[in-house]
């Protein structure tokens, strides 16, 4: 098997066996990344929740991972065992959404859009401060003082939580 597959797979497993854990402590993982080095397998996961995630949180969701990586032979062949890091954190009060999955999950949320260019006419402006609406098919759905714009994903340069 080559190895962009077998860490795609491994990715996948690892993902599959964390949202074991967060999802009845009813924490959403935003983002997850598992890459080899030359230092053995690195993991970075951002957790959110509802209220937001604290310190204790991410102390809980990596002790639990770490405990089921010891007793679970996911990682197999893939990587030595003892040569593995794990970093879990908070989205952070200014991060940028990676995905359109975040959009969703971020709904509520103070944000700010910066475009590409403009939504039409009658808004030329390419940043804007509103709150999350959510995602409609391929639109992201932004309040700004109780106008509610559509703008197309593609559109969007980038989004930022805005504390």
């Amino acid at each position: 098997m080559n190895g962009i597959v077998e860490m795609d797979v491994l990715k996948q497993e690892l993902l599959a066996e964390l949202e074991k854990i967060t999802d009845p402590l009813g924490i959403t993982v935003v983002d997850f990344e598992a890459a080899k080095g030359r230092r053995g397998l690195t993991i970075t996961v951002v957790l959110d929740k509802q209220g937001a995630v604290s310190i204790d949180d991410c102390e809980k969701v990596s002790s639990l991972f770490n405990a089921r990586m010891e007793v679970l032979d996911v990682l197999g062949e893939a990587i030595d065992k003892a040569n593995y890091s794990l970093q879990v954190s908070s989205p952070g009060l200014y991060r940028v959404l990676k995905s359109k999955k975040e959009y969703t999950i971020f709904r509520s949320r103070k944000v700010r859009v910066f475009l590409r260019g403009p939504i039409d006419g009658a808004h030329p402006s390419i940043e804007y401060e509103g709150t999350l609406g959510g995602m409609e098919g391929d639109t992201v759905i932004l309040d700004v003082e109780g106008e509610k714009l559509s703008i197309p994903f593609g559109n969007i340069s980038k989004t930022k939580l805005n504390g």
